[in-house]
């Protein structure tokens, strides 16, 4: 029980975290940065 819900909760948070890196690579390259160009290497 508990290691599930370790496992949801690191779940949450990955795709809370990469939604945000997500959400500031595009205000950056609508800004006319590209760093949507470094995240996909």
């Amino acid at each position: 029980m508990f290691k599930r819900v370790m496992l949801k909760t690191v779940f949450a948070l990955t795709a809370f975290g990469s939604g945000v890196i997500w959400g500031i690579a595009a205000e950056a390259s609508a800004a006319g940065i590209p760093l949507i160009g470094l995240f996909q290497g």
